[in-house]
């Protein structure tokens, strides 16, 4: 899953690989298809889990702003708990 800033010809980051794996767990625990960018960008995507912890942290790992992303040790951590 390409994250948006490489759609728009940025460079490969440790961020956009958080952006990869959030598409990935969105898959794993909503089961639902591939939301497109303008329905992720306009919010209108539902993150709506049980576990309200992994639903802000998938969230949070597909914010169009790289900057909003939590780090990758970030996410293993939350991932641990």
């Amino acid at each position: 899953f390409l994250a948006p800033e490489l759609m728009n010809g940025g460079s490969p980051s440790k961020s956009s690989d958080v952006w990869s794996l959030g598409m990935i767990l969105y898959h794993l625990f909503i089961s639902k298809a591939t939301p497109s960018f303008i329905d992720l960008y306009e919010g209108s995507v539902s993150y709506k889990l049980k576990d309200k912890r992994m639903s802000n942290l998938i969230s949070k790992m597909l914010s169009f702003d790289p900057k909003l992303r939590p780090s990758l040790e970030e996410v293993i951590e939350a991932l641990k708990q």
